[in-house]
């Protein structure tokens, strides 16, 4: 527990011809801070996948945890099965550069991939159908 008090006093004085009045006041404020040990982060891995051949750069779950997304530099894209020990069930390759990103649709129907591929000389986005196997 830190606790912090501040003080501050200000002091008027007013001097009319006659008299002299002296007003004084003090507030004083204090700020209390608790650190709990329940408020601590500290995660431990739970699975480590290593069967990428290349960088992974990009990772999404699917919103009901069903699957997990990686996007590759060698311009695939690895689908897992949490619910199966993250076994590698789908590997996408559409793109034709680095998979830079990857997200699945809030309910879960689409995943969509993102790249800079060669064949449009700009970014292009490939969407699956995630409820048809991809």
């Amino acid at each position: 527990t830190t606790t912090t008090t501040t003080t501050t006093t200000t002091t008027t004085t007013t001097a009319p011809t006659t008299a002299s009045t002296t007003t004084t006041t003090t507030t004083t404020s204090t700020i209390s801070t608790t650190t709990s040990a329940s408020l601590s982060f500290n995660p431990q891995p739970l699975q480590t996948l290593n069967d990428h051949t290349h960088n992974v750069h990009s990772v999404a779950f699917s919103s009901n945890n069903a699957y997990l997304a990686t996007g590759l530099s060698d311009t695939t894209t690895i689908i897992y099965d949490t619910q199966n020990n993250f076994q590698k069930i789908k590997t996408l390759n559409d793109h034709t550069r680095t998979v830079r990103s990857v997200a699945f649709s809030s309910n879960n129907t689409y995943l969509a991939t993102g790249s800079q591929d060669q064949n449009t000389g700009k970014g292009s986005a490939i969407i699956y159908d995630v409820q048809n196997n991809f």
